[in-house]
């Protein structure tokens, strides 16, 4: 065998990653329902001004965020598939992993991206606890495009989210 290691693991040890592994695979398949569900009524070409884009984005990490925690998920956990989530569907994910350091991991808590989070957590759970029926709630971001599109560009304390002082 070499220098093989080979770890012993008890029997809890392997549900618990088996549980968090299938709990994770949920979590990206009713993500991405709920991320193409969103997606169908939004028009691309609003998404090209800052405020707008970065909006989007708020509204679904707030999502995947409530999708976590209501399954006890854990930050690090968390970090990752977003990571993986956002990577996965091209949604600008250098832009996200961006948000997802700054916002979550250096406390820059700016309201604009609270209050998207807030009504993308929102939206996602009355969507999620309606048996993904509610179609008012996945039309809610293609309104609040439309309303951040009335002042597309960040405030300067808004810039910090992208890293940028």
């Amino acid at each position: 065998m070499g220098n093989t290691v080979i770890k012993q693991y008890s029997g809890g040890e392997m549900i618990n990653f088996y549980t968090k592994r299938r709990r994770t695979k949920t979590i990206k398949e009713i993500f991405l329902l709920w991320f193409e569900s969103c997606f169908s009524f939004i028009n691309m070409h609003n998404l090209y001004e800052p405020r707008p884009k970065i909006g989007a984005i708020c509204f679904f990490i707030g999502s995947l965020d409530s999708l976590c925690q209501s399954l006890s998920i854990d930050d690090i956990t968390f970090a990752k598939l977003t990571n993986s989530i956002f990577n996965k569907v091209g949604f600008y994910p250098q832009i996200v992993s961006s948000i997802v350091v700054n916002y979550f991991g250096k406390d820059q808590h700016i309201e604009f991206a609270t209050q998207a989070m807030k009504i993308g957590g929102k939206e996602f759970s009355v969507w999620y606890n309606s048996s993904f029926l509610e179609t008012n709630s996945v039309k809610k971001l293609s309104i609040l495009i439309d309303e951040w599109n009335s002042n597309p560009n960040l405030l300067p304390n808004e810039i910090r989210l992208l890293g940028i002082q």
